[in-house]
């Protein structure tokens, strides 16, 4: 009778399958964790400290100066992980910056560039008013020439920036400039020329107001303004004028009157 080899337990015969798996496993479980660390290692030393902050562009020394006090009031910090989107819409909050934007470069820099608002009148005699409205307090004097004084109620910069520059652009074509641009707290608009005139708008229909002023300056004011005191286009087809000499007080000067020569 032959003899059968003896039977191993199935546990025992299954044991070299699982200790390959094990191994398999903790062989994975070390190269992830070196690779783990690796890349920690790596992007610390990528994660160099922000040690330079180039301010870039035409600003004054007091523009740099305050660019970079911001700055580093989250310094220090890694260049990778500076939050540069918190830092330039921090930037842009400043009255003074009309955009900017900032990009690292490697290893410890980061790079700043900021344009500054641009002035075109004053604002309550206390402040600045840039083209879009803005209210600016400089941090410097930028200021090239005289600049006209806009005043208003609270809020109201914005929109009086808008009917200043509509005014400009009609003067422009008599060489005329302003001087002062006031809107009371019932929104009347008064102009002061250069030269003293006044012209009263009012508060309604100032662009057909505008377009009256406009005439009367063609047809009839434009050799005459030395002895204009005021222009007063608050009338539906027409202007009054006051004469500084005051012998002929107040004309009015309706537009049909103008195209046919009967104005003063």
């Amino acid at each position: 009778m032959a003899l059968s080899s003896p039977r191993r337990p199935q546990g025992v015969r299954a044991q070299p399958g699982r200790v390959r798996r094990l191994l398999g496993r903790l062989l994975a479980l070390t190269l992830l964790l070196a690779l783990a660390v690796g890349g920690q290692a790596l992007f610390a030393a990528l994660n160099a400290p922000v040690e330079v902050v180039r301010v870039e562009g035409s600003l004054p020394e007091a523009g740099q100066a305050r660019i970079r006090a911001l700055i580093g009031e989250v310094l220090p910090a890694g260049v990778l992980t500076l939050d540069v989107v918190a830092l330039q819409a921090r930037l842009a909050e400043e009255s003074w910056v009309a955009s900017a934007s900032l990009r690292r470069a490697w290893p410890d820099t980061l790079r700043v560039q900021v344009t500054p608002e641009v002035p075109v009148a004053r604002w309550r005699d206390e402040a600045l008013l840039s083209n879009r409205g803005r209210i600016i307090d400089p941090l410097w004097d930028n200021v090239e020439g005289l600049l006209p004084s806009l005043a208003g109620p609270e809020g109201s910069a914005p929109q009086l920036m808008a009917t200043y520059l509509r005014i400009a652009e009609m003067l422009k074509s008599h060489q005329l400039t302003v001087q002062r641009l006031e809107e009371s707290a019932a929104g009347d608009i008064e102009v002061t020329l250069k030269g003293g005139v006044r012209l009263r708008l009012g508060t309604d229909a100032q662009v057909a107001r505008l377009r009256r002023v406009d005439a009367v300056l063609t047809a009839a004011l434009g050799t005459q303004l030395d002895r204009v005191d005021s222009i007063d286009a608050r009338y539906d087809n027409g202007v009054a004028v006051a004469w500084r000499d005051g012998t002929a007080g107040a004309q009015v000067l309706a537009l049909r009157d103008l195209t046919s020569g009967k104005g003063r």
